[in-house]
């Protein structure tokens, strides 16, 4: 995360587009306070993220597109800005999975099974 801290930009590529599964990357990116260019869980909307926090490739066919956002948020603080602040969640509320009762529930029945 401390590497990060130096750039305004991570790219939080996984492993793999498995839908639903979330890796470490993307939160090392918010952590250190770089904007998420993220490749992945193709339902990561689905997941609660806030699509004005970070820059998903999944919605870029074009390379060019995607290229000239980021040298246009490179280029713009106001821009840059927009991304850091907003919250990682749509409106700042965890998805259900990261309550902690929902975590402990799935875990009980793990055990029970």
């Amino acid at each position: 995360i401390g590497f990060f801290e130096k750039h305004k930009f991570n790219i939080s590529i996984h492993f793999t587009d498995t839908p639903h599964i979330l890796q470490e990357k993307i939160f090392h990116a918010y952590f250190s306070g770089a904007i998420p260019i993220f490749y992945g869980n193709k339902h990561i909307l689905d997941e609660g993220f806030n699509p004005k926090s970070f820059i998903n490739l999944h919605e870029y066919e074009n390379l060019d597109n995607f290229l000239n956002l980021i040298k246009q948020i490179d280029n713009d603080v106001d821009l840059y800005c927009s991304y850091i602040e907003e919250p990682i969640y749509v409106n700042n509320t965890l998805p259900e999975y990261m309550n902690f009762d929902y975590t402990l529930n799935f875990l009980e029945k793990m055990i029970e099974s």
